[in-house]
């Protein structure tokens, strides 16, 4: 399911974190959408696999919200754990095989912050991460 910040509720405080896969559409274009998805369901059982709750939010966009008694910093390592898991991990579509890479942007957030405004904070870091 894919949610606009209007299907998405902040009922407590916490963290929420956008994750977008790099260079997706290359992967779709040159693989084709069912290996797409594939990488995309892969990502999501690996994202949940962090502890936060994961919303696919658009086509490669993810976001991951934590609860309050998880720091920033163990997020950010548990996220460059990820990263590092992607890097050995080849998708082989015979004969090609390809890596997956993402950034991610985090926001803090408290109960009743306006949803939009935390999920353009997240967005906006998550930008930078990608500049990088």
């Amino acid at each position: 399911t894919i949610l606009t910040h209007d299907h998405i509720a902040l009922r407590e405080s916490g963290i929420l974190v956008m994750v977008d896969l790099d260079r997706f559409k290359d992967i779709n274009d040159t693989y084709g959408h069912i290996i797409g998805d594939k990488v995309l369901m892969h990502m999501a059982i690996k994202l949940k696999e962090s502890g936060g709750r994961v919303i696919r939010y658009g086509g490669d966009e993810f976001l991951v919200i934590f609860d309050a008694k998880v720091s920033a910093e163990e997020i950010r390592t548990k996220l460059d754990k990820l990263i590092h898991y992607f890097q050995k991990v080849h998708f082989k579509v015979e004969p090609h095989s390809f890596k997956v890479s993402f950034s991610y942007g985090m926001a803090p957030f408290n109960r009743g912050d306006d949803v939009s405004s935390v999920i353009e904070n997240a967005d906006k870091a998550m930008y930078a991460d990608k500049q990088n």
